[in-house]
């Protein structure tokens, strides 16, 4: 499967939970390569609440062996310590770009699943995804949105991205949407 880096729409899909959403929205939808997406990603918006109080947010991902290695790094607003999570991502079974998140250390206990409802490959470093992360033990259901820049999307992307958020009628997925924040990046 490849991934187009062409300047078309992006495709995006509904969360897999959502009732009927796998036979009818992922025909057009192509997951990245687990390739595609390893390296540095900043969280430019977000509806976790873990994040809506931190800033400086980036994601690494690296190849492990049989997973990907997750490395968050961020700062609190009041502090110019950098703390860092550290987890592990493993193909789930449920679909395609849907991934499962086991964290390590003191946070092996912790693990939820989510995955990718948007990549889109663009040239000069501008690539973005679109994340849904299911609802956990310890988070309520969340979306994140990622760059591999600290500027975030182009204007056309961030508006195509606002306009299908705004698509999904579901209720769980509405109140993520609703709960997203833009996340500083100094």
């Amino acid at each position: 499967m490849s991934l187009s880096t062409t300047p078309n729409h992006p495709h995006f899909r509904i969360p897999s939970y959502i009732a009927d959403s796998k036979p009818k929205h992922t025909s057009t939808f192509q997951a990245p390569l687990e390739d595609a997406f390893l390296g540095e990603w900043y969280m430019i918006r977000s509806s976790n609440n873990f994040w809506k109080d931190k800033r400086n947010v980036r994601l690494q991902y690296t190849t492990a062996g049989s997973h990907i290695e997750d490395r968050a790094f961020y700062q609190t607003t009041s502090s110019e310590a950098i703390k860092s999570i550290v987890g592990k991502d493993t193909r789930s079974e449920e679909g395609v770009g849907v991934y499962v998140w086991q964290g390590k250390g003191l946070l092996r206990v912790a693990s939820s699943q989510w995955e990718v409802l948007s990549f889109t490959a663009r040239s000069g470093g501008r690539d973005w995804m679109l994340v849904f992360a299911h609802p956990s033990i310890f988070t309520a259901a969340a979306i994140n949105l990622m760059c591999r820049r600290k500027e975030g999307l182009g204007e056309e992307d961030m508006q195509a991205v606002e306009e299908w958020l705004g698509t999904v009628g579901e209720n769980r997925f509405r109140q993520a949407v609703v709960g997203m924040v833009d996340i500083k990046q100094e």
